[in-house]
């Protein structure tokens, strides 16, 4: 029987899945269940298809994509550059099939990130097939990603998300689980009548933030109506959020655990309980893993974290982005990630995105 040439494409298409899970199966690399290995595998071979690699990485001009990401500084190291972590093992994955990015970097500010992408339409706006983007404000962004999608471009937005109709997909960890899972936890480690929990909410400005909060509070609504919520918000002022959960833990005798959804606010939170002697006397639960977490988790001043899988979620946002720009399988318009808890035990398999939910 005569071999039919084909593309990765091809087979993606047939299949339902991506073109990099092909190029993963066709190239022996990792990162394929045995299953669908073995699935892209028999199709090959039942076919009799040759793979034709001059069409597929040769025929195609080049892909060419932006991403805004949240510059990882200081504070912001800690959550944000393992999303540019996962960013850059997808590009790493995409390089056969003939993408380039660029890269923007902004703070954590939704007026600055307007002005990159006002910049990036003007100098790159008539060349990009694809914008990815991890916004900063829900709403600030509107209008400006209105004028990006208007040129035919792509966008995925990562982590959070915005209220304006123009991005095509959202790839985010969920909120919602997320702030259940705190409350859940929370509970069931006690928490006598009439307590107070401490939320330490991050920004409002912010989707995931606003919405892991909500879950949070309706979850302690439900379950412990009898327990007193003191909400502290906005991590942009670093400093303030401290002075007032300072001034909260000294106010408030009654506090009997602390949630904080942010991981920027995590470590602070951490050094306050220990500086006031608290560790291990009421149960303190943070956001995602990270090395300088590993101190408080061993002398138990951190009880727990909720791990949102910040690696696989900027990893996955190019993969959707590549997969929207080339029209290869059709994808999930919203695509949340696992969320689970990580406790002292375990809490170094998850560092630098190691572990994955499963």
């Amino acid at each position: 029987m005569a071999e039919k040439i084909c593309t990765i494409k091809d087979i993606a298409a047939a299949l339902g899945v991506s073109a990099t899970t092909v190029h993963k199966v066709l190239y022996n690399k990792k990162g394929v269940g045995d299953e669908t290995r073995q699935k892209i595998l028999n199709y090959v071979g039942q076919n009799n298809f040759r793979l034709n690699k001059a069409a597929s990485a040769l025929k195609r001009k080049p892909i060419k994509l932006a991403a805004l990401l949240i510059e990882p500084v200081r504070s912001r190291r800690f959550f944000y550059a393992d999303i540019l972590s996962g960013v850059a093992s997808a590009l790493s994955d995409l390089m056969p099939f003939n993408v380039e990015l660029v890269k923007y970097y902004s703070p954590l500010e939704g007026g600055a990130q307007v002005e990159i992408l006002e910049r990036f339409l003007q100098e790159r706006g008539d060349e990009t097939d694809g914008l990815l983007l991890v916004p900063a404000h829900e709403s600030k962004l509107t209008e400006v990603l209105g004028k990006i999608a208007k040129k035919g471009i792509k966008i995925v937005t990562v982590n959070s998300d915005t209220e304006t109709g123009s991005r095509h997909a959202c790839v985010t960890s969920d909120a919602q689980m997320s702030g259940e899972l705190a409350g859940e936890l929370l509970c069931d480690l006690g928490i006598g009548r009439g307590g107070q929990v401490l939320l330490l909410g991050g920004n409002r400005d912010m989707y995931n933030h606003q919405r892991t909060s909500r879950s949070f509070l309706a979850y302690m609504q439900q379950e412990r109506p009898d327990v007193d919520i003191l909400e502290i918000y906005d991590s942009q002022d670093a400093d303030g959020v401290e002075r007032k959960l300072r001034k909260f833990l000294r106010l408030f005798e009654g506090v009997a655990g602390i949630y904080c959804n942010t991981s920027i606010n995590t470590l602070n939170m951490c050094k306050i309980v220990r500086d006031m002697d608290l560790g291990g006397k009421l149960p303190v639960i943070g956001s995602d893993v990270f090395a300088e977490l590993i101190p408080y988790f061993e002398d138990r001043t951190l009880t727990a974290v909720i791990y949102q899988n910040p690696t696989q979620q900027g990893y996955q946002g190019l993969q959707t982005l590549f997969e929207l720009t080339t029209g290869g399988t059709r994808v999930p318009e919203r695509f949340e990630m696992r969320t689970g808890i990580t406790f002292r035990s375990n809490a170094r398999s998850f560092l630098g995105g190691k572990a994955e939910l499963v």
